[in-house]
């Protein structure tokens, strides 16, 4: 792929703060689309249309909760959805399984219970799999 990467997020603050928390932690040239929950779909359909989702490494969907009716249109490989929302967390098994391969989220969404679970977290998943000091670097 090109090294192309596309964020759709929220308006409010919590949007904001994930765009520019992305952007200072990767320094990537990025391409944003600022939307609200009540008129994503129509930014995000106009944005397919038009488009090309393949051409992205990565599209990441930030603070917006897309589980409930866009599931269809957000369920794809390269698309990373990061949301805190709880009607998010109470939909996330919906997706496709999270695929972390070589220390690189490759797909699926990120929310609080994948850290925090003690059962099935992240932190506990790595540790059980890989060991206290994989753990410690991640």
């Amino acid at each position: 792929m090109s090294g192309k990467y596309k964020i759709f997020t929220d308006c409010d603050l919590d949007g904001a703060g994930s765009y520019l928390v992305y952007k200072w932690f990767t320094q990537h040239d990025i391409s944003v689309d600022i939307c609200s929950q009540s008129n994503f779909k129509k930014t995000f359909e106009s944005w397919l249309r038009n488009d090309n989702p393949g051409k992205y490494d990565k599209v990441y969907i930030m603070d917006l909760d897309v589980s409930q009716q866009y599931l269809n249109l957000v369920d794809n490989d390269n698309f990373i959805i990061i949301d805190h929302h709880e009607t998010h967390v109470d939909n996330k098994d919906k997706y496709n399984y999270v695929k972390i391969i070589e220390g690189q989220l490759k797909q699926g969404g990120l929310d609080k219970g994948l850290f925090t679970k003690t059962s099935k977290g992240l932190i506990h998943t790595i540790f059980n799999d890989f060991g206290e000091e994989r753990s410690k670097d991640f």
